[in-house]
């Protein structure tokens, strides 16, 4: 992926060919003759996973911010940005804020040199949730099977509380009320998935558990939950601990199925790395010795307590007729796991 910023281009607005070559010509894209577009995506949401086989494509970020990914690899776009996409390349783009561009698309373009992932009607899937990070590494790690967004796109839904004392409470409470106000809202079987997850310490009992994005109380961060932590943790010799996370999923009300993933690990006695999130910087994970964050996404998605929740509720949803829309009774067949 060739990415660079076009100085003094944005807001671009015109349309003209000349212009457009210019455009073209400074990035030292082979695109010619190319056909035009311009698109928009909602704040949150994520264009369908697709590539052309024989063609390039050029995208010209007009303005808001976003995540481009190509075959993988993701960078963050933004007014002025341009992204090459040789052919044959599996791509899309997720919209961290309203998102406009312009794409070019080279010969032998034509719709019948677009393809989509194989077996995939790219079917909803809204994560009930607004923090992007908590969306990307979902997003990432379902790869091609569903077209995510999460209520980032839908300002309108409401904040659901987390009132349960269990991370599968909570999920559960997000993934049926939200699906429940997507009807009410007139999203029809909106297919939900929400998640609760959180770090357990031994030493400290469990905690924090639920309250894991609370922790500090009021006006909560993810640094000063950090530094709490470590206070806590002061001068203790146990140190095991370890990420939970409860997937839940959802239609109309229903809840369908629930799982569970967890990964072990210890905490470390100051913070390392600059990935990841929440407390990522200071848990190293069992067999490691690279915190969440000082791992790549990519290895940090393998082993995660998401990723090991994820997998199961996506060979569910794999095995489960389409598009588990007719929410007969919940959690049937042994389809709930704890």
């Amino acid at each position: 992926m060739i990415v660079c910023n076009l100085e003094n281009q944005s807001p671009f607005i015109t349309k003209d060919s000349s212009t457009i070559r210019s455009i073209l010509d400074r990035t030292n894209a082979p695109v010619r003759n190319q056909s035009l577009a311009e698109a928009s995506v909602p704040a949150g949401a994520v264009t369908q996973l697709h590539r052309h086989r024989l063609s390039e494509e050029l995208y010209f970020i007009l303005d808001g911010s976003g995540e481009m990914t190509v075959d993988g690899d993701m960078r963050r776009v933004g007014p002025g940005d341009a992204v090459l996409i040789p052919p044959g390349a599996w791509h899309c783009i997720r919209a961290i804020e309203p998102l406009r561009f312009l794409c070019c698309c080279a010969p032998p373009y034509s719709h019948d040199d677009t393809e989509f992932p194989e077996g995939s009607a790219m079917a909803a899937l809204l994560i009930a949730t607004r923090n992007r990070h908590k969306t990307g590494e979902i997003a990432a790690m379902l790869g091609t099977a569903f077209r995510v967004e999460d209520l980032g796109s839908r300002p309108g839904f409401p904040e659901v509380e987390e009132t349960g004392a269990t991370f599968q409470e909570n999920a559960i409470l997000k993934a049926v009320g939200i699906s429940k106000h997507a009807v009410a809202a007139g999203g029809g079987n909106l297919l939900v998935l929400a998640d609760d997850s959180g770090l357990e310490v031994d030493a400290l009992g469990g905690a924090p558990g639920v309250l894991s994005a609370r922790y500090s109380g009021e006006g909560a961060t993810d640094a000063k939950n950090l530094e709490l932590l470590l206070l806590n943790l002061a001068g203790a010799e146990v140190r095991s601990a370890r990420f939970r996370c409860a997937m839940a999923v959802a239609v109309a009300g229903e809840l369908l199925a629930v799982f569970d993933g967890v990964c072990e690990g210890r905490i470390i006695d100051s913070p390392r790395g600059g990935g990841g999130f929440g407390y990522d910087p200071v848990f190293v994970p069992e067999g490691e010795t690279l915190t969440f964050s000082e791992l790549s996404p990519e290895i940090k998605n393998r082993m995660s307590h998401r990723a090991r929740a994820l997998e199961q509720t996506i060979e569910w949803l794999r095995t489960t007729p389409a598009p588990v829309a007719s929410a007969s009774s919940p959690c049937t067949s042994g389809r709930c796991r704890g």
